[in-house]
Formats: C-alpha cells, sequence, structure tokens
C-alpha cells in the first residue's frame, strides 16, 4: 500500500514538470505589449468643388506603444491588439481663394490579428526561441491631424480601416522582434467655406519595427 502510494507521488512529481513545460506561454501567445516606430506616408488627394485639384503627401517618423492578446493553437495564432503613438509630417496646398495645410500628430488604432508560425516550432516543448510568425492584421485606423485651411485652423481626426502583414522573430520564450507593412485607407473630410469648398481624401502606407514582450 504505501509501496504504490510512493510510487504514485513519485509519478506525479516527474509529470508535473512536463505539464508545466507544455503549459509555458510562448512569445507568440497570451498577454503582451511592447515598442515600435516607423514611418508613414499620408497621401492626399484634394478635390475642388467636385474636380480633382491637387495632391500632396505627408511623410513623418511615428512611434508608440501597443499592447494585445494572442490564442495559440499548435502552428496557429490569433489574437486582437492596440496600438497608440506621435506622428510627424506635413504638407500645404494652394487652391484659389485658400490654402490647405495638414500635420500629422498622433495615430491610434485596433486590429485583429491572425498568423502561423513557418519555423522554429519546437514539438518537445521547450520553446526557448527561435520561432518565426508570419501574421496578418485587419482593422481600424484613427489619424489626428492639425487642418489649416485659409487661416482657419482645427484638429480633425481621420477615421479608417488599416490592413497589412508583418513577421516576427522570437528570440527567447517572451521577447520577439517584429516588422511589418500597412495600408491605410481613410474617410474624406471637407473644409473651407462656398465656392472654395476642398475635400480631402487622405490613404497612405505605414512600414514599422517594433519589440515585443510576452507576459
Amino acid at each position: 500500500m504505501l509501496r504504490a502510494a510512493f510510487g504514485a507521488l513519485f509519478a506525479l512529481s516527474l509529470a508535473l514538470p512536463a505539464a508545466r513545460a507544455e503549459e509555458a506561454p510562448t512569445a507568440f501567445e497570451g498577454f503582451y505589449g511592447g515598442l515600435q516606430a516607423g514611418v508613414s506616408g499620408t497621401d492626399v488627394t484634394l478635390v475642388l468643388n467636385g474636380d480633382d485639384f491637387d495632391e500632396m503627401t505627408t511623410l513623418g517618423a511615428e512611434g508608440g506603444a501597443f499592447a494585445g492578446y494572442a490564442l495559440r493553437r499548435g502552428r496557429f495564432v490569433g489574437g486582437v491588439e492596440l496600438d497608440a503613438g506621435v506622428a510627424g509630417g506635413s504638407d500645404r496646398a494652394e487652391a484659389p481663394g485658400l490654402t490647405l495645410e495638414l500635420s500629422q500628430r498622433a495615430a491610434f488604432g485596433v486590429s485583429a490579428i491572425a498568423g502561423v508560425i513557418v519555423a522554429g516550432q519546437d514539438p518537445e516543448g521547450t520553446r526557448d526561441g527561435g520561432e518565426v510568425l508570419l501574421y496578418a492584421r485587419a482593422g481600424y485606423r484613427g489619424l489626428l491631424a492639425e487642418v489649416d485651411a485659409g487661416g482657419d485652423s482645427a484638429t480633425d481626426v481621420f477615421h479608417g480601416l488599416r490592413v497589412g502583414a508583418g513577421v516576427g522573430y522570437a528570440l527567447t520564450d517572451r521577447l520577439s522582434l517584429r516588422a511589418e507593412y500597412s495600408r491605410l485607407e481613410y474617410r474624406d473630410g471637407s473644409y473651407g467655406r462656398g465656392r472654395s469648398t476642398l475635400r480631402v481624401g487622405p490613404s497612405g502606407n505605414l512600414v514599422s519595427v517594433g519589440v515585443r514582450f510576452a507576459f
């Protein structure tokens, strides 16, 4: 009886570390947060009284933080992510009776992310880094900008869609690096008065790199 009890305890002591190893989080699952930096270019089409009049491009640096939660099943990863940061870049255009200047100030959003681990997966569950994740994202993007139209300055938020793709590389079971590209499409905004009304149609691109830490 005692021999059987000690045998069961010994077997349990061997099984627990293995179970904990299998349940240990990896760099691409669970809660995470990180920092990112990149370059964004926003192309703005100006429409004067219904006709395309001019184009301008705001090119500037972006930097900020992100946080999210990822769920992993085998090689597949899915989750949701929030991000926010500062954005730079400005440009101006001239129209009859109206000068428009647009300056980017900040950006924020929320995205759904889905991906697959294509290399470095360890079937033994040691999870010591080296995994490569390819992923796609789609979600909401907001751009906070200062718009000066004919001397009337206002801060406006352009609401839009963000879609993109990226790659992540796990340095350890908690720390990873990532790089990605996103396409940005925003809703139009109108500025000015009367016959000198301009409709602003922004769209753009974002290239960024980041470091991510899994909690």
